[in-house]
């Protein structure tokens, strides 16, 4: 019980798609599994070889916590990360600018938290 512990990285996760509620989400399943093609606001997801691919928006101020989520991510072949921010503020411009179905946000960051970036985000 004696020593320090590590605090594990705090995260948010927002969709930001901008299907405006005509996403997936109606009626259940994921946007994997559903293989609609439905509307995905402007910068809607890609079909890839076995269907739907998830477009990913990463948000830390670390590089090598950006660069390892990238690398993670990237190794799906129906996962694409469309781009990465440094701090919250860079983060809701990229996110309203590139439309992805998930935003994987840190919770601290500079200028502006992720937990007030997924709130202008939603």
């Amino acid at each position: 019980m004696g020593g320090p512990r590590e605090a594990a990285p705090l995260w948010s996760v927002a969709g930001s798609g901008g299907g405006g509620g005509r996403r997936c989400r109606a009626g259940g399943g994921s946007c994997r599994s559903r293989g609609h093609g439905g509307d995905h606001g402007a910068g809607g997801s890609a079909e890839g070889p076995g269907g739907l691919v998830i477009r990913v928006l990463l948000a830390d101020d670390q590089d090598m916590v950006r660069a390892g989520l990238r690398l993670v991510l990237s190794a799906e072949p129906d996962i694409e990360v469309v781009g990465e921010a440094r701090d919250g503020l860079e983060a809701v411009t990229l996110a309203r600018r590139l439309r992805p179905d998930v935003v994987l946000m840190d919770v601290r960051m500079p200028r502006l938290d992720g937990i007030e970036a997924t709130r202008r985000l939603l």
